[in-house]
């Protein structure tokens, strides 16, 4: 049914984002985490920052590694649709 595929989905991008907000994770870990593709990893990565959520692309001394922007405070930053993050919005 489509409506089980959109929550299997939804529920893919809350747990993909959760492991984000962990930090330094690469998408082939991500992918491997999730039992999914890294094309896939990209493509959510994507709908995450166009839902505003600020996803960035970090080089490490062993490639790319997902992370999110956070607060003083330490709580994920959120930006405001439409606004670019501070990487570009490149997934590398």
């Amino acid at each position: 049914m489509p409506y089980d595929r959109s929550l299997a989905i939804a529920e893919r991008h809350e747990a993909l984002l959760a492991l984000i907000e962990t930090g330094g994770r690469s998408a082939a870990a991500l992918a491997k985490a999730l039992g999914v593709s890294e094309a896939t990893i990209n493509r959510d990565v994507s709908f995450l920052r166009g839902k505003g959520h600020s996803i960035t692309a970090r080089r490490l001394a062993s490639g790319w590694a997902f992370g999110v922007n956070r607060r003083a405070n330490g709580t994920p930053y959120r930006r405001a649709k439409g606004t670019p993050c501070q990487d570009g919005g490149a997934l590398m």
